[in-house]
C-alpha cells in the first residue's frame, strides 16, 4: 500500500475495498459546484487496499477490483477515511458501479 506513510497501515475486511477519492466533486452546466457528500454523486477514485476475499453464501471468492484500479462508485457506500489530510473510501466491492480502464490522472 504505497499510498501511506509507515505509520498507516488499514486492511480491510470480507468483501471491502479502501478507494483513494480523486474526483471529489460535481460541476454543474451552470457553474454549480456541487459537494461530493451530495447523495447520489459519482465519484471516481483509485483503489489501494483490497481484503483478502469475499465470503458470502458459504463460499468465498476473490475479488473483481485490484489494488490500483481507477473506479466510479456512490458517495451514499460506505465510511469515509482521512489519513494524513488524504481523503479516503472504504466501501464494499458490490457497491462500486465500474471500473475504469485507460485513465490516467498523472500518477503512478
Amino acid at each position: 500500500m504505497s499510498d501511506f506513510s509507515n505509520s498507516v497501515d488499514v486492511f480491510p475486511l470480507n468483501g471491502t475495498v479502501l478507494v483513494r477519492v480523486i474526483a471529489s466533486s460535481k460541476k454543474t452546466s451552470g457553474g454549480i459546484i456541487v459537494p461530493a457528500t451530495a447523495k447520489d454523486v459519482p465519484i471516481q477514485g483509485k483503489v489501494v487496499a483490497v481484503s483478502s476475499g469475499i465470503y458470502e453464501n458459504g463460499t468465498y471468492r476473490p475479488h473483481e477490483l485490484h489494488e490500483g484500479d481507477h473506479v466510479i462508485f456512490n458517495w451514499k457506500y460506505g465510511v469515509d477515511v482521512f489519513i494524513e489530510e488524504q481523503e479516503y473510501r472504504l466501501i464494499k466491492e458490490s457497491n462500486i458501479m465500474a471500473r475504469l480502464e485507460g485513465v490516467n490522472y498523472g500518477e503512478n
